[in-house]
């Protein structure tokens, strides 16, 4: 059984702009990441920063999860 994506529900319904933002999210990762340099995974403030983009993303989420079971539950 798979996990509901109403973030992707909302995109194939017209609704794009969760997804929208978590794709500028998974892009300021990858720039952190880059800019970071070969060993990232051992600076304290690039993982710091990372963490909190992912907390980023995951309320984006309960957002659109919100917001799709509020229409559900009309």
């Amino acid at each position: 059984m798979t996990k509901f994506d109403a973030v992707e529900w909302m995109a194939q319904h017209g609704h794009p702009g969760y997804a929208n933002r978590i794709n500028e999210i998974l892009c300021t990762k990858d720039e952190t990441i880059g800019e970071a340099g070969r060993y990232w995974q051992h600076c304290p403030f690039t993982t710091e920063r990372l963490a909190k983009l992912d907390a980023m993303i995951e309320e984006v989420r309960r957002e659109a999860y919100d917001r799709y079971d509020d229409w559900a539950t009309d």
